[in-house]
């Protein structure tokens, strides 16, 4: 089967009110170090070592896709880097994914949609539930702290009964607040993608 994907860009995730429980990534817009003209400018979601933070995006489902997946998709793929050097091998970070559909209603209630009230969506308990991955990092000699990984997030077992026109909340977090996320600094993230089979 052919694949596609939903690119997610850091800049077009929904931000969310930052209260207790509630943490938002930072999103901030860094220049490199590069002292040419002109220099890059990127987005970047700084995802915290000691806290659990996240981003959310929504968008409407492509046409295209499929409520049959191929084993392994729907996957999130997410690129980022640290911002602190890792001093020793085998240092983790730990990322979690969940999605949230919703079929609309059509004119006059038909078809039927969804009972869910848009007011009042809960991602972790009305989804289908948060999935994690982990990345273990590898340590340079001398210690750098800005090369690219990318980690894939398996969502078929739990993408809430999606279907092609589902209105959807995409959740990513780290999962700091857990044993097994050892690596020190922001996970700082470049791009992400919804990728799956049409």
């Amino acid at each position: 089967m052919a694949r596609t994907e939903i690119a997610l860009s850091v800049r077009s995730a929904t931000l969310t009110d930052d209260s207790s429980g509630s943490a938002i990534a930072q999103v901030v817009r860094e220049v490199t170090t590069d002292a040419t003209d002109p220099q890059l400018a990127q987005f970047v979601g700084r995802f915290d070592d000691g806290t659990a933070e996240h981003l959310f995006w929504q968008f409407r489902l492509p046409g295209n896709f499929r409520s049959l997946q191929d084993g392994g998709f729907p996957a999130l793929r997410v690129q980022f880097y640290m911002d602190d050097d890792q001093v020793d091998d085998s240092k983790v970070v730990r990322w979690q994914t969940a999605l949230l559909a919703v079929t609309p209603r059509g004119s006059g209630g038909s078809p039927a949609g969804d009972t869910d009230e848009m007011t009042s969506l809960d991602l972790t308990n009305d989804g289908g539930g948060w999935v994690t991955a982990s990345v273990t990092l590898d340590h340079a000699s001398p210690a750098t702290d800005d090369r690219l990984y990318e980690v894939v997030l398996d969502l078929s077992g739990n993408m809430d009964g999606a279907a092609a026109g589902d209105y959807v909340v995409l959740g990513l977090r780290r999962d700091a607040d857990d044993a097994s996320d050892t690596a020190s600094g922001d996970a700082c993230v470049l791009a992400a993608a919804l990728e799956y089979t049409v």
